[in-house]
């Protein structure tokens, strides 16, 4: 098998450059994994776990925090995982890890990202039947599983198919979907020696679940928002008339604590749409002007 490996955008990297990723990585996983740490040890806390288990909210946040947790914690090991003996070593920095302990990274890496996108989604289907619908806990117990193996199994069974396709692989800061050696298949003259179809499983497993999530999100949000503005415009058409009977004072009042809540609805749906697309959109970005996505 040749040495040679093919180009990509990281060759003119310097030592301080992957030494910084390698750091902004595990700094934003240590920041995660405190975040989720303290939603489960809230959830779980002896004193309100009975009260807090008994509503599907609290077990989706739980659901969603440790699978958070552990995608956090296999991406703070980062380089450590990745295997010693690679073809990219000379790129890496503190690569003392097998090729067996990446592919543990990359599977729980894997599965935790996706799992987490799509509990996002199920969040905010959950807030759209509890607010718009009405749902109550006798509903949310029918559909939980449902919700349960859209979250978690869809994730376990693309993460297990990945672990037989030998498709991951190490990259700068962790072991994950990936060709090996990188970008092999872009180029003829280089054979891939494991996961050649490294983009396309990137594009099917990770890039897809995001959009889709992103998706659902959004519908679900913007749903909800324009529920609350009806409801509120409804509830206080009547004030409105009254208050202009009596003073222009008291419409102008009356209208603005008629915007008041659906203003906050507002608010709450797009921190909770931004918020999405803050953490997954420079990742997809990434991956697809990276990439190419030259299937």
């Amino acid at each position: 098998m040749s040495e040679q490996i093919p180009p990509r955008d990281t060759d003119d990297w310097s030592y301080n450059q992957i030494l910084s990723i390698n750091i902004a990585n595990r700094a934003s996983a240590f920041i995660s994994l405190l975040g989720s740490g303290c939603i489960i040890y809230a959830i779980l806390h002896p004193s309100k776990r009975d009260v807090k288990l008994k509503l599907m909210y609290h077990r989706l946040m739980l659901g969603l925090s440790v699978h958070d947790f552990l995608s956090s914690f296999w991406s703070f090991i980062g380089s450590w995982a990745m295997p010693e003996d690679n073809l990219h070593s000379n790129e890496m920095i503190g690569n003392y890890g097998t090729w067996d302990t990446c592919m543990a990274q990359g599977f729980f890496t894997s599965y935790g990202y996706i799992s987490c996108t799509l509990f996002n989604a199920v969040l905010s289907l959950y807030f759209l039947l509890f607010v718009k619908y009405s749902w109550r806990e006798a509903q949310f117990r029918k559909i939980e599983p449902y919700c349960l193996l859209c979250a978690m199994g869809i994730p376990a069974t693309f993460s297990i198919s990945l672990s037989f396709t030998d498709s991951y692989n190490p990259t700068i800061k962790f072991c994950w979907i990936q060709s090996y050696p990188i970008n092999c298949e872009k180029y003829d003259e280089f054979e891939c020696v494991r996961g050649e179809k490294g983009t396309l499983y990137q594009a099917l497993f990770a890039i897809c679940p995001i959009i889709l999530s992103f998706f659902v999100i959004l519908i679900c949000m913007t749903s909800l928002y324009l529920h609350v503005r009806k409801i509120e415009t409804s509830t206080e058409q009547h004030r409105f008339n009254v208050a202009s009977s009596v003073s222009p004072i008291s419409t102008s009042i009356s209208r603005r604590m008629t915007n008041k809540k659906t203003k906050q609805v507002l608010k709450v749906a797009c921190w909770y749409v931004g918020a999405f697309m803050w953490i997954w959109a420079p990742t997809v970005a990434s991956l697809v002007l990276n990439k190419g996505f030259q299937i």
